[in-house]
């Protein structure tokens, strides 16, 4: 069978493009086959590090607020914090891993807590690598006064920014 010079072409610039073990998926996730020498169940997903929203309310010195509902933390890497309105000079924040039977910090550092201090920053947490594969929350603690702290949060972060939980 005679192929054509260009499809041939193409053809072979293709197979030299997708790398191995490639897969294609559709919107959804589902392997949808493709040019792949592996199989989909080798692909890794990516890691919990989209932004949701966290909103404390402090109504004295020294009052906690949790946050939005748990999310699960895949990976060692930091918790990524950003206030954008902080209505007090400052807040502690604390992650929160869920142990099957109660909540524990697992900042990391010797102090396990973290403060936030200004707004349009973006903030690192470290926390103990136990963590990783657990239900995950973020708390607030009014550290000096009552007030407001909004922001966004994600279990996962792509790098790490100013680490707010320094000894």
């Amino acid at each position: 069978m005679k192929v054509p010079i260009k499809l041939a072409a193409c053809l072979l610039a293709m197979t030299v493009m997708v790398p191995s073990g490639f897969a294609f998926a559709d919107v959804d996730g589902e392997d949808i086959g493709g040019m792949s020498s592996g199989s989909a169940s080798s692909i890794q997903p990516y890691a919990n590090n989209v932004n949701t929203s966290f909103y404390f309310t402090f109504k004295k010195s020294g009052a906690t607020s949790l946050g939005d509902e748990p999310r699960r933390k895949d990976n060692g890497t930091p918790v990524y914090v950003r206030a954008s309105k902080m209505v007090c000079d400052r807040c502690r924040v604390y992650v929160d891993m869920w142990t099957g039977s109660k909540w524990s910090n697992v900042v990391a550092g010797t102090k396990k807590r973290a403060t936030l201090k200004k707004i349009n920053t973006d903030c690192s947490i470290k926390v103990n690598k136990a963590a990783a594969g657990y239900m995950v929350r973020l708390t607030g603690w009014a550290d000096s006064q009552r007030g407001d702290v909004k922001g966004e949060w994600s279990p996962d972060s792509s790098r790490t920014y100013k680490v707010i939980n320094g000894d």
